[in-house]
């Protein structure tokens, strides 16, 4: 009988060696800062936070807990994000748009 070997890997490695979008392994090498998100307690969140483009009819999250469409958000508007350094959800008004 083989003996088993238990095989340690961060959830970052785990999604670059197993998950495929549109038949190409996922990849995070043109994304270097989401491994530590990623690999953070913040795992459950990375899903919502880590969206690189936005489209006009996509729901935002606001910092009072509504939501408004992209289209819709202006300057000043008040947003949900993810602070990388220290991991943790901050609200941050919009600089621009």
């Amino acid at each position: 009988m083989a003996k088993k070997k238990q095989v340690e890997l961060t959830i970052s490695d785990f999604t670059e060696n197993f998950l495929y979008l549109g038949n190409e392994p996922f990849s995070l090498e043109d994304y270097p800062h989401m491994r530590r998100i990623y690999n953070s307690p913040a795992q459950d969140i990375v899903m919502k936070f880590s969206r690189q483009c936005v489209v006009d009819d996509q729901p935002m999250d606001l910092w009072n807990g509504q939501t408004k469409k992209a289209k819709k958000l202006k300057k000043g508007d008040k947003l949900v994000t993810l602070d990388e350094v220290s991991l943790v959800n901050k609200v941050k008004p919009i600089k621009d748009v």
